[in-house]
């Protein structure tokens, strides 16, 4: 990401971006759920928890936030995308 200068070496990739609508979150840009294909499987959405930042890099502490991961990362249905 443009506001990481803590990585010698990264391989950033937009996996999709989403609002905080109070208790609810609206999709902006469709979010990747499925990550076999990259770095050669074992990442999964749930790892997403207390990790993301917003669009300055300062990380985001919300429970609403961590429930919604929670609960996409626990939908067996689950697809390869959200919209």
């Amino acid at each position: 990401m443009r506001h990481c200068n803590e990585c010698e070496s990264c391989d950033w990739h937009n996996m999709g971006v989403i609002r905080s609508n109070g208790p609810s979150f609206e999709i902006i840009e469709r979010v990747r759920v499925e990550y076999d294909r990259y770095y050669g499987g074992g990442f999964i959405f749930r790892l997403y928890l207390n990790t993301l930042t917003d669009e300055k890099g300062n990380t985001i502490e919300d429970k609403a936030l961590d429930r919604w991961i929670e609960g996409i990362a626990a939908d067996e249905k689950q697809n390869t995308f959200i919209d």
